[in-house]
């Protein structure tokens, strides 16, 4: 059997959501990305090691040194999201795709979709 997703998820065109929708979400669930789709898997925040620094007139102040501590982290959250994504959004039609293209993370289209 194969466990592409083409064969396992039918293109939603806006009539299907209850079929569609638990189809997807156990795709998605079986690629370990559903919790990202649902928000509880968020994106880690940045954090960030400082030094403090003096200017001209001697001021003490504290800047973040670049990239963030947990920046590997923070790109696997990227990473993992976009696929989620990209998975939701190949199997939409072409007219809500074009609805959604602006949604940044898989949770933000899934949400718009439901």
């Amino acid at each position: 059997m194969s466990t592409s997703i083409s064969n396992l998820v039918p293109i939603f065109s806006g009539v299907n959501w209850n079929d569609w929708s638990a189809k997807m979400e156990d795709f998605l669930g079986s690629q370990e990305l559903w919790f990202y789709v649902k928000g509880i898997n968020q994106k880690p925040a940045a954090v960030f090691d400082y030094e403090t620094v003096e200017d001209a007139k001697g001021t003490s102040r504290s800047i973040p040194i670049h990239p963030a501590k947990n920046a590997p982290e923070r790109l696997l959250w990227d990473e993992k999201d976009f696929k989620a994504k990209s998975f939701i959004r190949i199997r939409l039609s072409t007219d809500i795709q074009t609805l959604f293209k602006d949604a940044s993370t898989s949770k933000e289209l899934w949400d718009g979709l439901e």
